[in-house]
This record gives C-alpha cells, sequence and structure tokens, in this order.
C-alpha cells in the first residue's frame, strides 16, 4: 500500500492515523477508489468551525447538521445552541467532532469497497 497522503494530501494528522488503520490492506486501486468517495463525503474542519462560529450569530447548529447529528442540530437551533454554551464547546471541539464524522464517513466507505 502506497502512503494515504499521496491520495489524500489535506488531511489532517489524527485523521491520518485514522485513515491508515481503515485502509491498512487495501490495493493500490482500492485506495485510489476509496480517496475519490472518501474526498467527496468528507467533511474540513474549517467548514465546520465556521458553521459553528456562524451558530453564535443565531443559526446555531449547523455544524451539527453539516456532521449528520441532525436532531442535535435542531435542538441547538431551537434553544440558542444551549444559550450558547453548547455552540462554545463545539467550537472549542471542532476537531472532534469533524474527526467523529470522517471516521464514520471511512468505514461507511470500506464497507462499500
Amino acid at each position: 500500500m502506497k502512503n494515504i497522503l499521496q491520495y489524500l494530501p489535506e488531511i489532517t494528522g489524527e485523521e491520518y492515523f485514522m485513515l491508515t488503520k481503515v485502509c491498512e490492506d487495501f490495493n493500490d486501486g482500492q485506495m485510489k477508489n476509496f480517496a475519490m468517495v472518501y474526498r467527496s463525503r468528507r467533511k474540513d474542519p474549517m467548514i465546520v468551525l465556521v458553521a459553528a462560529i456562524i451558530g453564535l450569530m443565531g443559526f446555531a447548529g449547523i455544524h451539527r447538521i453539516l456532521t449528520n447529528n441532525i436532531v442535535l442540530g435542531l435542538v441547538y437551533f431551537f434553544t440558542c445552541g444551549f444559550c450558547f454554551i453548547g455552540t462554545i464547546v463545539d467550537i472549542i471541539n471542532y476537531e472532534q467532532i469533524t474527526l467523529t464524522y470522517n471516521t464514520q464517513m471511512a468505514y461507511e466507505i470500506r464497507s462499500c469497497l
């Protein structure tokens, strides 16, 4: 297997370790297919951070909806991000929220290949 960074140079450090575990037994063709699909479904941590910051301006929960936490996103929306406390916590933990979503997508893609 070639280095995952050759196919996905935009990934973060923790994401790199997660993807090497997910793709450890892939051949070159499978890795190319995986990288193509993963890139289309992956969420960039900066996008999630910007969406969470927008939540402080009255549209709370967008970042949760982006990461497939639709129910929690709606709860954030109707409670102003749990009175802004939940949104502030999510701004601090945006990388973990994104990594959780991307890990879920990686395993989902792996099961389809």
